[in-house]
């Protein structure tokens, strides 16, 4: 009886711990959306920008624990990426970026989504 529910605890707990993570995700999907689709080539997006990549900073590590990491070096990629383009570059090159960007976050949302997969 004891093991029966300790077994139970257990599922109950990773049961938990997608529902959170799925939830962790979101929430920075959202932030990072809406930040990457009011940028505009101009002073201000430079500091939006720079934002980003510091908040993408600190929350990487628990990102790459989240999704597989070709998810999150392609979007810390077109993060770098779009940080040039914001400085330098002409408006489709920075269009295209912010595109590719907005694209890997999605796939980040993605990938952490709560399915089956995630739980066996």
């Amino acid at each position: 009886m004891k093991s029966f529910v300790i077994s139970i605890v257990t599922l109950l707990l990773v049961f938990g711990v997608i529902i959170w993570n799925f939830f962790y995700i979101n929430n920075i999907y959202a932030y990072m959306s809406e930040v990457v689709t009011e940028l505009h080539q101009d002073e201000e997006s430079k500091i939006k920008v720079e934002e980003l990549w510091k908040r993408w900073k600190k929350k990487s590590v628990l990102i790459a624990l989240s999704v597989p990491h070709r998810i999150s070096d392609e979007l810390e990629r077109n993060l770098t990426i779009l940080r040039s383009r914001v400085q330098e570059g002409s408006k489709s090159d920075f269009l295209e970026a912010k595109e590719l960007l907005l694209n890997s976050i999605e796939e980040m949302r993605i990938h952490a989504g709560a399915s089956l997969d995630s739980i066996f």
